[in-house]
């Protein structure tokens, strides 16, 4: 790509990227973020799904017995069920998954405009190196 080029695209992305921080997604996420980050039962609740998401994952590497380990997920499946309960964790997640999907939809708009200059993957699962290896490569 010539510099020229490249200095345009880069700064066309720089004015996307402006747009989206402004955008009612991204403001709708930062109120919700700020609302969990002041709510200390949240916040004492995320930090014990932390602490036993680690201890499932530290049983499960040692080989604990199944006694331990169903107890820790019982625990763990207790806080994420109280957290799933609070009005404010649940705007959070759903304000991340609009500004998710704005970012999915930016990107496949900009795969398949490439596509149809260029070979592109468009799926987001799979392999991505066209290398043949989960079979659904348009090269094999």
């Amino acid at each position: 790509m010539n510099p020229g080029v490249r200095a345009e695209v880069h700064r066309r992305a720089h004015a996307l990227a402006r747009m989206i921080a402004g955008s009612e997604e991204v403001a709708r996420y930062r109120q919700c973020k700020v609302k969990i980050e002041q709510n200390r039962e949240v916040q004492e609740l995320l930090k014990s799904q932390k602490r036993l998401r680690m201890s499932v994952s530290v049983l499960k590497m040692r080989g604990a017995s199944r006694e331990k380990l169903e107890a820790a997920e019982r625990a763990l499946g207790e806080v994420e069920r109280r957290l799933a309960a609070i009005p404010v964790v649940g705007q959070y997640r759903a304000a991340q998954d609009e500004l998710n999907l704005l970012f999915q939809g930016i990107a496949r708009i900009i795969a398949q405009t490439v596509s149809s200059r260029v070979p592109v993957e468009l799926d987001s699962g799979g392999c991505s190196g066209g290398c043949g290896g989960c079979g659904g490569c348009p090269a094999r």
